[in-house]
């Protein structure tokens, strides 16, 4: 996304996980950081995400989103609507079913 701004949303009980996979986070890339809606790289929680846009938003495990709260949907909605032009969908565990097509829709092709 050139000079935008990246969110990686993910459920709560993978943040800790989610910040470790990164080598590096850039300065203020962390909830809580002063300069967090400043930095480039942010990884959030969908709660921490309502509200914000972000050019890219890499969605890590759905259904894990869904299964967390009674608003699961509700959650997933707001998490798939922070990206403004691009969305990224990464899991492992099956796909909840409102996004099933995902699933059987191969990527774009970038040829």
């Amino acid at each position: 996304v050139g000079d935008g701004r990246v969110a990686v949303i993910c459920p709560a009980d993978l943040v800790e996980a989610v910040r470790a996979a990164f080598t590096t986070v850039p300065a203020g890339g962390m909830p809580g950081d002063a300069d967090m809606l400043a930095a480039t790289v942010v990884i959030l929680t969908v709660t921490e995400a309502k509200g914000l846009e972000f050019d890219a938003v890499i969605l890590v495990e759905p259904a894990a989103i869904v299964a967390a709260s009674q608003r699961g949907l509700a959650d997933l909605y707001v998490a798939m609507t922070r990206a403004t032009q691009t969305l990224t969908v990464l899991h492992t565990d099956e796909l909840p079913a409102v996004l099933h097509r995902l699933a059987a829709d191969p990527p774009p092709s970038t040829t």
